[in-house]
């Protein structure tokens, strides 16, 4: 009798539940879910480190002109920062690509 319940509780503890049925499914949405929270995380961090270089190395394409159309030297912030987010998306994509179609 105690070698019965020993082994109900062995494939408890096996399995994650009472019933027998097998929780891989939680485990892969909690896979998921830390997934697109490390891209999530990934993109912030790149953005935040592509405006930092646009912003100090200042580009002609960020820079603010003026009425000629002739660069001031002076960096636009609203072009810093759409600059710093596309190439947080391209950056995304690619870390994207590698981590899912290569693993």
């Amino acid at each position: 009798m105690s070698t019965t319940m020993a082994s109900n509780n062995a494939s408890i503890f096996e399995n994650g539940s009472k019933d027998g049925q097998s929780t891989t499914n939680v485990g892969n949405n909690q896979r998921r879910n830390r997934s697109l929270l490390t891209l999530i995380l990934w993109f912030i961090i790149i953005t935040v480190v592509a405006w930092i270089i646009l912003w100090s190395w200042k580009p002609e394409i960020v820079q603010k002109t003026d009425s000629q159309g002739q660069p001031t030297g002076e960096p636009d912030g609203a072009k810093v920062l759409i600059g710093a987010v596309i190439i947080g998306v391209l950056a995304i994509i690619v870390i994207y690509l590698l981590w899912y179609c290569c693993v």
